[in-house]
């Protein structure tokens, strides 16, 4: 800030009377700035407790901005003093401001190391809440290095431990931040969505003051996408919502965004309304911030409707409030904007360039001060409006370059033409033609592409209005607004105002047409394909049901002989052959089971489908207890089992369906495996993914349908085991439930080497409810 003074006053300093003036008033502010330098090392010494040194640190680092060498060293030295300290806290802190400095810096690497050092330290100290403090914390930083995807995954990862530890506060951070995200992107669709996810989890909790916040934030997407009507629903919602329980302090902020969507909107007397409650709540609170606020907001209003002289008496109230409240943050942006306000009644009300140029000079200190991108841009601007207002081109052309360089991070259009415009009256001051044509174009360009954005927002404002249920009385009221706008004109206008309304009906009505046929042809389409689905559905519960039926029928036989077999061997005093058959009847009874857990998950899935509830497993553990269920078949068979399940795995899954999977696969190796076979279980880590892998010595499956699932589970197996044939409805479940989880199968068999099936499970995988 200190060097934009100097700058100033050397660019003004070698003119005269006037620009002299002006010179002596910039090198003053620049002393003040100069002055009003902190004593750091003094206060340091003054602070007692880490946590108190902490923020003398954080506060010298952050002053330092944009010298990040020098800001790396003070937060060094901060984190040092706290590791000593035995602070934990405090040091993160510190370790979370070298992290940002490193990135601002553009040292990613560096950045990174010191980042997976805080949280392998928080990790280490069993402190939960600072790893989510450090999640939060780089998805900011990604965020403002414009790097959404890092900032989305980072975000990712917080929610997810938010829901683990249960804190609600940052379940709604994270809708509200990726709305943000996705807001500063330009998507203002994904935005809409997050913000009202974050509406409705704040309504659910109950938590008026976050619905507040996410209502506003609703209603500014609706405002980017020139949905103002839909901006106003929500904007007055917000509004009810703080008048019902008489929140009248947190009413003042949204007045502000009123007024200044209906003074985008073109409606000054709606804006003026709401403006002048915004004054009076602010008055009648006698809360200085919320004054300031309003004082502000009031400020905006006189400005945009040219009513100059009455900004000055209110605009110096408000600033002699700011100086009474300059410990509440956000207080030196508003102050910055009553300046600037000072400024224009001086400029384009009194004319007194040099008063303008003073207010503009202290604005453009207050928003750098705050970090406020667009208020620079603008105030950058009315500084290069003066200087051409004293026939200075020359310092005009630094400030559009300085106003235009923050401008193209911002990329706003409507900013950008007024610095074309004062760019061509720069030009034409000095002289120079080819630079103020160049720029003119520049200006044109800009106007067109706005013009083009006003018309798609009228369009989509009439469709709304024709698709209300007073859309024939809009018609007319339009058409009787143009008709008495058209008498006042004269009859040379009267033919073409009447050729481009009928232009403008005839395009509606052909969009409309258009719109209409597309819409009909996409409904035939979707019929078309849900007629198709039905078809195939129904084929496969064809499918299922032959399975099911041959598969009970296969199970249900050998119990209805059960009985009179053993009763048969009793008589005859065949005491070993009922031992076997006890053991025959035992494993029926489970394969039986089995089957009718498998109807039941199938029934769940097809009436009214099956939610996923992901959860941290150890697959090893759960697997071990799985076999030990297996171990009286395989020993009846005579199949040795054998298991590979290492230890510390972590699989992110549905315990359930992980369990249905790997049952049915098991069961169905030992059902195919003959007697003397072998049996092999393992898992392991492969590529980011879980791999479960169940290996049976069985005779395999013909070529033709070892790869495809639905072809064997609506097929016999090539061999025999026991006489036992089929493999029923449990690959068919494997497959639906292992698609469910976002895993995959694949399966080799050949009569030689027996059957493999290896399902491959994702790692990581964000917990998030599925719904199929």
């Amino acid at each position: 800030m200190i060097n934009t003074f100097i700058f100033a006053a050397f660019s003004l300093s070698y003119n005269r009377s006037m620009r002299a003036r002006f010179t002596v008033l910039l090198a003053l502010t620049c002393l003040a700035a100069l002055a009003q330098q902190q004593d750091y090392p003094g206060k340091l010494d003054k602070a007692l407790g880490p946590t108190a040194k902490m923020d003398v640190y954080v506060e010298w680092a952050l002053s330092l901005e944009p010298d990040w060498d020098s800001a790396i060293v003070i937060a060094g030295e901060a984190r040092q003093y706290t590791h000593r300290q035995n602070a934990t806290t405090s040091e993160l802190d510190a370790m979370a401001l070298l992290y940002d400095f490193h990135y601002r810096k553009n040292d990613a690497a560096q950045a990174d190391r010191i980042f997976n050092e805080a949280l392998q330290l928080a990790t280490d100290k069993r402190l939960p809440g600072s790893v989510l403090d450090l999640y939060y914390f780089a998805a900011g930083v990604h965020s403002r290095k414009k790097d959404f995807e890092k900032a989305r995954a980072w975000y990712r990862k917080g929610y997810a431990l938010a829901r683990q530890l249960q804190r609600k506060d940052y379940q709604f951070q994270y809708f509200n931040d990726m709305g943000s995200l996705y807001s500063e992107a330009g998507d203002h669709l994904q935005a809409e969505h997050y913000y009202s996810d974050a509406v409705h989890y704040a309504k659910g909790q109950k938590d008026t003051f976050r619905t507040h916040v996410g209502l506003n934030n609703l209603a500014m997407v609706y405002k980017d996408r020139n949905d103002y009507k839909n901006a106003t629903t929500y904007y007055l919602e917000s509004l009810r919502l703080k008048e019902l329980q008489h929140d009248e302090a947190h009413m003042i902020p949204t007045l502000g965004n009123l007024v200044h969507l209906y003074l985008t909107w073109n409606k000054p007397d709606l804006a003026g309304r709401y403006a002048g409650r915004a004054i009076a709540l602010g008055r009648k609170l006698k809360s200085k911030p919320d004054l300031l606020i309003a004082i502000a907001v009031y400020c905006d209003y006189l400005e945009e409707i040219g009513h100059y002289g009455e900004i000055k008496p209110l605009a110096l109230e408000g600033i002699v409030l700011s100086k009474q409240i300059k410990t509440v943050e956000g207080t030196t942006m508003y102050t910055g904007a009553l300046r600037k306000s000072l400024g224009d009644a001086a400029f384009f009300g009194d004319r007194d360039h040099l008063t303008a140029g003073k207010y503009y000079v202290a604005a453009l200190s207050d928003w750098e001060k705050e970090g406020y991108t667009r208020g620079q841009a603008i105030a950058y601007k009315a500084l290069a409006q003066l200087s051409l207002a004293e026939k200075l081109p020359e310092p005009a052309l630094r400030y559009l370059d300085s106003s235009k360089a923050i401008n193209n991070r911002l990329q706003e259009l409507e900013l950008a033409g007024w610095i074309e415009k004062t760019y061509v009256d720069a030009y034409r001051q000095k002289g120079d033609a080819a630079s103020a044509l160049k720029h003119f174009r520049r200006y044109h360009a800009l106007n067109d592409s706005l013009y083009r954005q006003e018309i798609h927002r009228q369009i989509a404002e009439l469709e709304t209005r024709y698709e209300s249920s007073r859309k024939e009385q809009t018609i007319a009221r339009m058409t009787q607004e143009r008709l008495l706008g058209a008498q006042e004109l004269k009859r040379s206008r009267q033919r073409q105002l009447l050729a481009l309304s009928v232009a403008a009906i005839i395009a509606l009505l052909l969009f409309i047409s258009i719109r209409a046929n597309i819409r009909v042809r996409r409904q035939r389409q979707l019929v078309a394909l849900q007629n198709a689905e039905l078809q195939e559905l129904n084929q496969v519960k064809t499918r299922l049901f032959s399975i099911i039926s041959h598969d009970l029928r296969s199970l249900v036989a050998p119990l209805q002989q059960a009985g009179k077999l053993m009763q048969y061997q009793m008589q005859k005093e065949r005491y070993d052959k009922v031992t076997d058959t006890a053991f025959a009847l035992q494993e029926n009874a489970t394969r039986l089971s089995y089957l009718l857990d498998n109807l039941l998950y199938w029934s769940t899935t097809q009436l009214k489908g099956y939610t996923l509830q992901p959860e941290p497993i150890d697959p090893s553990l759960e697997l071990r207890e799985l076999l030990s269920v297996f171990q009286a078949t395989a020993a009846v068979k005579q199949i040795r089992l054998i298991e590979a399940l290492p230890a510390g795995l972590t699989l992110v899954t549905d315990r359930g369906s992980f369990l249905l999977i790997c049952r049915n696969l098991i069961a169905n190796a030992l059902k195919f495996t003959p007697k003397g076979g072998v049996v092999t279980i393992s898992l392991h880590e492969q590529d980011r993914e879980l791999l479960f892998r169940v290996r049976d010595t069985g005779p395999g499956m013909p070529a033709r349908i070892a790869p495809d699932l639905d072809l064997i589970a609506s097929e016999e197996s090539a061999g025999e085991s026991s006489r036992e044939k089929g493999i029923g409805l449990g690959l068919a479940l494997v497959r639906q439930f292992t698609k469910l989880n976002q895993g995959r199968i694949i399966m080799t068999s050949s009569p030689e080497s027996g059957t493999t099936v290896n399902v491959h499970f994702p790692l990581h995988r964000a917990t998030i409810t599925h719904k199929e």
